[in-house]
């Protein structure tokens, strides 16, 4: 068995290279999450006094996913928490959707129709999506301090006095270096892992139990660090002090 890091599947245009296998994953959680989200809004949250397993379950990821921003921000953080619980709930699917053995079913049910079909992993598996979800938190956080401060909000940068500028600078640029890799290398040595063990059973299409499960854990708490330390660092940028 050879595992290579950066190797996907490819599209060409115009002299530029798209990951197929990435783009197709991202948008099929993308989808997923959409369609849930709807079906959430119109069929299953109905406001009486039966609630059902599913609305329970909604209700649950909700109210988890608001609770990491209103945890670290109190009050505050109900403003950002529709940001924060979205990256938290992207990130969670397509970590979920890399533990799911989904090109390996599509093969055994279409693999004599199809051939050449894309091995699917997570979308987070791949360094670009990573760095586009740590730039987009990159972004945000200084907007949101921006809006919360004003021009004064750039007064950091030089604090405690201009000599710390360029040090200041590096730790700004150094926080979505960190959450890209961070979250690609967790999310790759996952996948990794899993790969190694699902190789050892009979019928790599039905993951064992405890594999699962251990896949399934770890795509949770790489979804919560990002968001919380999002939350973090949005609450930096707000605050106060530095």
């Amino acid at each position: 068995m050879t595992i290579e890091i950066g190797q996907h599947a490819a599209w060409h245009f115009f002299g530029l290279t798209f990951n197929s296998d990435t783009i197709i994953s991202s948008l099929v959680v993308s989808s997923f999450i959409l369609v849930f989200a709807v079906a959430a809004k119109f069929f299953v949250i109905k406001r009486n006094k039966h609630i059902s397993g599913m609305q329970a379950v909604c209700e649950l990821l909700y109210g988890f996913s608001v609770s990491i921003s209103e945890g670290v921000m109190g009050s505050k953080g109900k403003k950002y928490s529709s940001f924060i619980a979205s990256l938290f709930i992207f990130i969670l699917a397509a970590n979920v959707f890399g533990v799911l053995p989904i090109t390996e079913i599509i093969e055994l049910f279409f693999g004599k129709y199809f051939s050449g079909i894309p091995k699917l992993e997570a979308p987070t598996a791949d360094i670009n999506t990573t760095v586009a979800l740590a730039l987009t938190v990159f972004f945000a956080i200084h907007f949101y301090g921006v809006k919360a401060k004003g021009i004064s909000y750039f007064k950091r940068f030089i604090s405690p006095n201009i000599v710390f500028l360029p040090l200041n600078i590096m730790e700004e640029l150094s926080r979505p270096l960190s959450l890209a890799v961070r979250l690609f290398g967790n999310t790759f040595g996952k996948a990794t892992i899993l790969l190694i063990l699902v190789s050892l059973v009979s019928f790599p299409f039905i993951y064992p139990i405890p594999i699962l499960a251990l896949g399934l854990f770890i795509a949770f708490v790489q979804a919560y660090i990002f968001a919380l330390l999002t939350t973090f660092y949005v609450a930096s940028a707000i605050s106060d002090g530095h």
